[in-house]
């Protein structure tokens, strides 16, 4: 939801907000092993429960 803030306007009128917060989110999945400092990282768009069966 966009924030609307305090604006002045007509009692009973909503304010006409020109923008829309846009989001973008990335997903960070990973594991370390600390005996060889070896890791595996996964970086998703977006997070589905195909990305994580049979891996």
């Amino acid at each position: 939801m966009t924030p609307i803030g305090i604006y002045l306007t007509a009692k009973g009128v909503k304010p006409i907000v020109k923008y829309q917060h846009g989001f973008k989110n990335t997903y960070l999945y990973g594991a370390f092993l600390p005996v060889d400092g070896d890791a595996f990282v996964l970086k998703l768009k977006s997070l589905q429960a195909r990305y994580f069966i049979n891996i």
